[in-house]
């Protein structure tokens, strides 16, 4: 994985490497800011899907709908 920096090249698969290897390529993932683009990139698109099922009649298939998709932006695993 090409962390963006010549001196950082990590493992080319997730199978063959070691703890320190992911500990790295979280750090540099995390560092670059591509987690908080992506959430609020999620959260973007969890906003307009919620304003989109509201033209569905309420029910019990839209709420889960709408519980479906802010457990997917908030979770934490």
């Amino acid at each position: 994985i090409w962390s963006g920096k010549p001196d950082r090249v990590h493992c080319k698969s997730f199978s063959a490497c070691a703890i320190d290897d992911i500990t790295a390529i979280q750090a540099a993932v995390r560092d670059c800011g591509a987690l908080d683009y992506t959430t609020r990139l999620a959260r973007a698109h969890i906003d307009e899907a919620l304003k989109l099922l509201q033209a569905l009649p309420p029910s019990v298939y839209r709420d889960s709908l709408e519980q479906l998709a802010e457990f997917a932006v908030e979770r934490s695993f």
